[in-house]
């Protein structure tokens, strides 16, 4: 993702972002409930389909929310039981084929507008059409994008907030921090969307150590799953000192729990604590690959810079424009942010749903 991308959709996201959050209070009484998953979710997508040039999805609320649907149901669909029975039509896999093939329709006649238009499809998309590849590439890049961008993104964003509403220590901390940057790039007598807009993008990726530490805590607590791959090298691949290796054509599979959840390195491993990875905590910080969330080796998340912008923008408008505590359906305080269920294969809403009872600022 480049820097020139990503400084051109600066202003958009925040003005996306401080939509969204601005028509879930009351204007009279200023005051709200934020179902706070949906909102990031919506706000991130917002924020891909502009980043990948199709700003008439980003624009139009009735298009947005019909290929956002259209995804939530792609990833609803996904099931253990597909992998163990590929061939089974259940509902949920069909379900699952009939979105796709909406989402596909949608994208191609707006690539085909584009492309009789003259115009381009931005950036990543545009790197393929180069080469004169067919459409299908073309939408296979975009959705690959969409999926990697929106399966962890907004969901952690949404938990970080969780998080902060039901831990005043770290919610102070953050405000303290976003206060702090607002006060030193603006003025008296403007918003903090107007400040959040004059900032160049390496404030917004320098100035904010706080909040990425607790993001860096929200994907150690939600990422789930296993990393593997499979060794076509066509030989047996040595590790490690004790003459193991990797057998050709063998899968090698690694819970990421295994040092995400390891005591040693992690000790309450169940517990939110950004506070864990200050300086001074060696435990979380010196030790190699004890921190897999972005990835690690030659290939870490291409997206990182993006999700983490995202993020920054996502918690920074919402904790300067809101108090905020956590609240059941009704409105009815949570004291305690829910657990996650680590069996799932992706980071989830939680199963007991919660979101933010908020009064603006």
């Amino acid at each position: 993702m480049s820097k020139d991308n990503l400084v051109a959709n600066i202003l958009p996201m925040l003005k996306d972002t401080n939509t969204a959050f601005k028509n879930a209070t009351d204007p009279i009484t200023s005051t709200g409930i934020v179902n706070i998953f949906d909102a990031t979710s919506y706000i991130v997508y917002q924020s891909t389909m502009r980043v990948i040039g199709f700003n008439e999805i980003a624009d139009s609320e009735e298009l947005c929310s019909t290929t956002l649907k259209l995804f939530e149901c792609i990833e609803n669909g996904t099931s253990p039981s597909r992998i163990i029975f590929p061939w089974l039509p259940t509902p949920a896999f069909l379900r699952r084929l009939t979105a796709g093939i909406k989402l596909y329709r949608i994208f191609k006649r707006l690539i085909e507008v584009k492309e009789a238009a003259g115009q381009r499809v931005d950036e990543a998309p545009e790197s393929v059409t180069k080469g004169g590849r067919p459409i299908e590439e073309v939408i296979g890049f975009v959705l690959g994008t969409l999926f990697a961008s929106q399966v962890n993104t907004p969901i952690c964003a949404a938990w970080l907030l969780v998080y902060l509403a039901t831990n005043p220590l770290w919610l102070n901390l953050v405000r303290t921090e976003i206060d702090t940057v607002l006060q030193k790039h603006g003025d008296p007598d403007e918003t903090p969307l107007e400040t959040f807009g004059r900032m160049d993008i390496d404030v917004w990726e320098s100035e904010f150590p706080l909040i990425e530490l607790c993001l860096r805590e929200c994907i150690r607590l939600h990422l789930a799953g296993s990393a593997f791959r499979r060794n076509i090298s066509g030989q047996d691949v040595p590790i490690g000192p004790n003459g193991e290796v990797i057998p050709k054509d063998a899968y090698l599979f690694y819970l990421v729990d295994e040092v995400h959840f390891n005591p040693d390195i992690y000790p309450n491993p169940n517990l939110w604590d950004p506070g864990r990875y200050l300086p001074g905590e060696p435990k979380s910080n010196n030790i190699p690959l004890s921190y897999l969330g972005w990835g690690a080796g030659r290939h870490p998340c291409v997206g990182m810079r993006l999700a983490k912008l995202n993020v920054t923008v996502i918690i920074s408008s919402f904790v300067s424009m809101f108090h905020f505590t956590l609240c059941n359906d009704q409105g009815e305080p949570v004291a305690e942010p829910p657990t996650p269920d680590r069996n799932l294969h992706s980071p989830r809403k939680p199963s007991t749903p919660v979101k933010l009872k908020v009064k603006r600022r």
